[in-house]
């Protein structure tokens, strides 16, 4: 590329931190996080409400209570914890071997005992057969089985979620089944987070607590509640979240388009989808990011005001799919009463080049230089945050009181795990280290360990 044909208009617009030309991000998960795991519970418990929905609002987590409707449950205790934000779905009017012909029913059934914001959109099947899928896939976002492995399939599931939403596994816990202890639940959520997918866990009843007619393979409940200490320690890997939920975020993850347009000090965006299979209206939130220098900023959606925050370059919220114009005005404009537009630099001298002629590029010597690179090539480092305005074989390069800087720790000659047989992290997110050793940090990326370098820029 002849950087010097790029019109620098365009080139100062980056600089001084607007998003034209700029795109979104939406995370695999929410928060950004690397994995999901969702806790479901069948057969509606006294023990449910008693004892885990207790366990799991300590935590600031929340499950998926499966009800059978003839069996009469806590209607009070269960509409309890779906207003503390838990999820409540289907498990069948009678529980019989085959829930075929109670798929709307049970849900219509359901749904006049229990009020959640997005109704009824989850089902787990008795005795793990599986009914009509069609009439699943008219009523419910996905439908439960047991293991996956019990059918041919995988037990854990990746960031794009079953190959059959009608068959969502969810491996076995307790005496029966092969989740026992807290290290066998982390055991899953570490191989979700390494991978980047999703792992789903299948309770009845619990050890010494009052099961009602979840009497089938109980559980150890203080092995759960282990498992979600683990996951607040780790909450910065690992969501943790009802089946449901998860399965509309994935859903319209894969589905949405988020486009966006600046104007001075302001980004717009529209964040859409077209799913329309009359389930839900598949408005759960997505986490959202914008890469920019700003330091302070403010979000709306359709005028509402909506959390963010800003950490290493990014402007974080979470917004509706389909839920009117997302705009992100810069805080610190707003504070010092600047509305207009940006006045533009003076183009600098592009790096590489030894003046306004000739194209010999400079180059780094083979050893590290440390964080601060670009003095090897006579320009200082960027020393405040500032958006990328050039990359080349080097690194990246800001611009900073109308001269050129190199962004620190982003040197790309230094990939050293190569030499190791191992792929360097990509430098598209932030990274966070997972393991140290003698050779240096690593992270997990596509399911295999890559290198974090100078490059990356940690979480």
């Amino acid at each position: 590329m002849n950087f010097n044909k790029i019109s620098f208009i365009a080139v100062a617009m980056i600089a001084a931190g607007s998003a034209f030309g700029q795109s979104a991000e939406i995370a695999d998960w929410a928060g950004f996080r690397k994995g999901a795991a969702s806790f479901t519970f069948d057969d509606g418990a006294p023990s449910h409400v008693s004892d885990a929905g207790p366990v799991f609002d300590k935590y600031g987590y929340k499950g998926t209570f499966f009800l059978v409707y003839n069996w009469n449950p806590n209607w009070s205790g269960f509409q309890g914890l779906a207003d503390k934000g838990h999820e409540i779905g289907s498990h069948s009017n009678s529980h019989g071997q085959n829930m075929s012909g109670e798929e709307a029913s049970s849900k219509k059934n359901i749904e006049g005992k229990i009020k959640q914001k997005y109704g009824i959109v989850s089902v787990a099947y008795p005795n793990c057969n599986v009914p009509n899928e069609g009439a699943v896939l008219q009523n419910y976002v996905l439908g439960r089985i047991c293991n996956g492995s019990w059918q041919g399939m995988s037990d854990a599931m990746g960031k794009n979620g079953p190959s059959n939403w009608a068959k969502v596994s969810a491996i076995m816990t307790g005496a029966e089944g092969q989740i026992k202890s807290t290290n066998d639940f982390t055991g899953q959520m570490q191989n979700a987070v390494r991978s980047g997918g999703w792992v789903a866990f299948l309770t009845h009843g619990f050890q010494g607590k009052n099961n009602g007619s979840a009497t089938y393979s109980p559980t150890d409940l203080g092995a759960i509640e282990g498992a979600l200490q683990w996951a607040k320690q780790n909450d910065k890997y690992i969501w943790v979240a009802p089946m449901g939920f998860v399965g509309m975020y994935v859903k319209e993850r894969n589905a949405a388009k988020i486009e966006g347009s600046a104007s001075g000090n302001t980004m717009t965006f529209e964040l859409k989808h077209n799913i329309a299979d009359g389930v839900t209206k598949y408005d759960y939130p997505l986490s959202i990011r914008v890469k920019s220098d700003w330091t302070k900023a403010e979000v709306t959606q359709n005028g509402a005001k909506l959390e963010s925050k800003i950490e290493s370059g990014y402007i974080y919220f979470d917004a509706v799919p389909n839920g009117g114009k997302i705009e992100v005005t810069n805080g610190d404009a707003a504070s010092s009463g600047n509305t207009g537009a940006t006045t533009q630099p003076t183009q600098p001298t592009q790096p590489g080049n030894t003046g306004n002629t000739g194209t010999t590029t400079k180059t780094l010597p083979n050893t590290n230089t440390g964080n601060c690179w670009s003095t090897a090539l006579g320009f200082p480092c960027c020393t405040a945050t500032s958006i990328v305005a050039y990359t080349d074989a080097n690194g990246q390069w800001g611009i900073q009181g109308n001269n050129w800087c190199g962004k620190p720790n982003t040197n790309n000659k230094n990939c050293w795990a190569k030499a190791l047989g191992y792929e360097c992290c990509s430098t598209s997110s932030c990274r966070a280290v997972q393991f140290s050793d003698v050779d240096g940090q690593w992270d997990v990326e596509n399911g295999q360990w890559c290198g974090i370098s100078t490059a990356n820029v940690l979480c």
